[in-house]
């Protein structure tokens, strides 16, 4: 029953979210275009969401045909008028289609093609908009509900040797403030870390017994490639915050004896040091192995007893089995979600000129989700963070000038006002998407070959 809960959890409800998910955003999408149209008077023949077996189909008051099918992995919709010019033929009536006869009733003032181009504008890029909007109403939503999963700023393990381990960090310590920030969140003091290379920082931490330090370390930058080859570069003090349990076929040593990374001798090794502090070398994410300190804790690490459980082959190396979900007030909680959906825009926008290797980084926040301890609150927000992620993406990549995206409209209608338009825009279109493939062919060769 525990592996089934488990793949419920990790698995099940976050693809049975992703389907909706995908559904609300491909509609909400639509409807932008959809309701900018309305207000301007042009009629709209018919918005669909998905394909395959159809769900619902029926037509409002405005003769708009509303459809829904089973497959939500396409959405579209038909405006009279839209892209058809002046002295489109038309078909003799006997031959029309239901669809034709529909669009050549429609008078001439509510053809899109004689809107303003302002209005044609506003009417297009109301999707990608609307796209946007979802992303923030979706993160406030969550956020404001059941919180933000967030790293308790405990310190799980100090790096032997580093900057942190000479200043007198130990395993277990929590952060209280650094140089007179009061820190709630891990993340917070990677931020403070990553600005700050080379000055010195005043860490105030408690210990374990309730001792308050106050510890003085100086970030030092490092430069690496990770284990997906991607470069990294930033000032780093030697400690880590975990919160998800670690493969025992990572760690390669336990109190100075090889485990030749064998799963039933890490596990003996580690039951002989629960609640004790030991230093174990384990692999890190530029692929290298390195020697941490650590206090492994027996009230977190139960399942290495028991064989057949979900984490009878892995270990827990920190203070918590799970990230804490952090409740805001309703005006952070907005504040949390305008952040989130400004680094979701940046970070996708940036993506094609990263994806050899996949920085997934971009797209997804560096905390490690588990939903061990808040289960239910865990997969409503990985849901709706799902939601946001895939409508910013769908947003962001129907700007771009492809023939059928938003984009591509939106650029015809700025040739439509210059002479000559309609050539201007197949130049145009062509020679945007001829640089933007250059571009990010030109922008992962040099990731590849190691230039940047």
């Amino acid at each position: 029953m525990e592996h089934v809960w488990h793949f419920l959890i990790e698995d099940g409800l976050p693809f049975t979210g992703f389907v909706l998910s995908f559904f609300l955003v491909l509609f909400f999408h639509e409807y932008g275009h959809y309701i900018f149209s309305r207000l301007f008077n042009v009629r709209v023949l018919s918005l669909s969401v998905g394909y395959g077996w159809t769900l619902f189909s029926k037509k409002d008051k405005y003769d708009t045909e509303w459809t829904f099918h089973a497959l939500p992995f396409v959405g579209g919709i038909t405006i009279a008028g839209q892209g058809w010019s002046p002295d489109t033929p038309v078909t003799p009536d006997q031959t029309k289609t239901e669809f034709e006869r529909r669009l050549a009733a429609t008078p001439e003032s509510q053809l899109f093609r004689s809107k303003p181009a302002w209005q044609r504008l506003i009417i297009i890029i109301a999707g990608p908009v609307f796209n946007l909007i979802l992303a923030f109403l979706l993160l406030a939503s969550v956020i404001s509900i059941v919180g933000e999963p967030v790293r308790a700023p405990y310190v799980t393990a100090v790096l032997v040797d580093s900057p942190a381990d000479k200043a007198g960090f130990e395993a277990g310590d929590k952060v209280l403030r650094v140089n007179d920030i009061e820190i709630d969140n891990f993340l917070n003091i990677i931020d403070i870390v990553r600005s700050n290379s080379g000055n010195e920082l005043t860490f105030i931490v408690k210990r374990s017994d309730g001792q308050i330090k106050t510890l003085a370390v100086t970030p030092e930058t490092k430069d690496f490639r990770d284990i997906n080859f991607i470069r990294r570069s930033y000032p780093q003090i030697g400690i880590l915050a975990q919160t998800k349990p670690m493969s025992l076929s990572s760690i390669s040593m336990v109190d100075g004896v090889e485990t030749n990374k064998e799963d039933d001798r890490v596990r003996d090794l580690i039951l002989e040091n629960l609640d004790s502090q030991v230093v174990m070398k384990l692999r890190t994410i530029d692929g290298t192995y390195k020697s941490y300190r650590f206090h492994l804790r027996s009230d977190v690490n139960q399942d290495l007893l028991k064989p057949g459980a979900v984490e009878y082959e892995s270990v827990f190396l920190g203070q918590f089995r799970d990230n804490q979900m952090q409740k805001y007030s309703l005006s952070k909680s907005f504040e949390r979600a305008k952040e989130e959906t400004i680094r979701l825009i940046k970070g996708m926008a940036s993506l094609p000129f990263n994806a050899i290797p996949f920085d997934k980084s971009l797209i997804k926040a560096e905390t490690s989700m588990t939903g061990h301890d808040h289960p239910v609150a865990y997969v409503i927000y990985k849901i709706f963070y799902l939601g946001a992620s895939m409508s910013v993406f769908l947003g962001l990549i129907n700007l771009i000038p492809f023939p059928s995206f938003d984009g591509s409209r939106i650029l015809s209608i700025f040739c439509s006002m210059l002479p000559n338009g309609q050539a201007i825009d197949t130049y145009v279109q062509r020679g945007i998407l001829t640089f933007f493939i250059l571009s990010v062919i030109f922008a992962n060769s040099l990731q590849i070959a190691g230039v940047q």
